[in-house]
C-alpha cells in the first residue's frame, strides 16, 4: 500500500469523526475514486464500512467489513466493533420486520427483508425462519434465471447461497458472475469472495 493511500485513507477517516453525517457521501465517492491498488487493501475496507456507517447505508458496510475480514494485513487503525454491533442490529430489525411481513402474509416484503437481514448478519439464520428461508432462496434463483446477465443480483445470489451453506450452488453462481461483471473492483472482490468459497 502506497504511502499516499495510506494518507488518503486516513484523512477520510479523520473527517468522518469530525463531521460523519456532512462528510460521509463526501468521503465514499473519494474511497471509490482511488487506484485499484489502493483499494485492495483493509485500510480502504475499514474506512469504507464507517462511511457508510454515517450514511446509514448498513448493506454496503456490511459487505466493506466482510470483504476487510478476508484480506491480509495489521489489524484496522480504528475499532470497529461498534461498526458491527450496529450491523448486528440492523439485521434484527431486518428480521423482525420480515416476521411482521410475513404474519400479514405479505411473502414478497417478507422475503425482501429476510434476505436483507441475512446478507447483513448470517447469524440471523439461527432464528425461527418462518419458511422465508425456503422462499427467500426460490424467489432469488427465480430472479436469477429472469436477468442471468445482472451482475449486481448474481453477485447476492452467490453470497446468500454462500451465507445459507450451499457451497458447491455459491461456487457456480460466483463463477457466473464473474463471467459478467465488468467492473475491475467488483471483479476483484467476487474473486476474493469465489477463493473463499473453493477453499471450503
Amino acid at each position: 500500500m502506497s504511502g499516499f493511500s495510506v494518507v488518503r485513507v486516513a484523512l477520510a477517516l479523520l473527517v468522518m469523526a469530525c463531521a460523519p453525517a456532512l462528510n460521509a457521501a463526501v468521503t465514499v465517492a473519494s474511497l471509490e475514486a482511488l487506484a485499484l491498488e489502493e483499494r485492495q487493501t483493509r485500510d480502504h475496507h475499514a474506512a469504507l464500512a464507517l462511511a457508510f456507517q454515517s450514511e446509514d447505508k448498513p448493506g454496503p458496510a456490511a459487505e466493506a467489513l466482510a470483504v476487510f475480514d478476508q484480506l491480509p494485513g495489521a489489524a484496522s487503525p480504528v475499532d470497529l466493533d461498534p461498526v458491527r454491533k450496529w450491523i448486528r442490529t440492523k439485521s434484527v430489525e431486518e428480521y423482525k420486520a420480515a416476521v411482521a411481513f410475513r404474519e400479514k402474509q405479505d411473502n414478497a416484503s417478507a422475503v425482501k427483508s429476510y434476505l436483507r437481514a441475512i446478507m447483513l448478519d448470517p447469524a440471523i439464520q439461527a432464528r425461527d425462519d418462518h419458511g422465508l428461508l425456503d422462499l427467500a432462496s426460490s424467489s432469488l434463483d427465480s430472479a436469477v434465471a429472469k436477468k442471468k446477465d445482472d451482475s449486481k443480483l448474481r453477485f447476492k445470489h452467490a453470497l446468500v447461497q454462500y451465507q445459507f451453506g450451499r457451497i458447491p450452488e455459491a461456487e457456480a453462481s460466483f463463477a457466473a458472475y464473474l463471467a459478467i461483471e465488468k467492473s475491475p473492483y467488483y471483479a476483484w472482490r467476487g474473486g476474493v469472495w469465489h477463493s473463499r468459497v473453493k477453499a471450503e
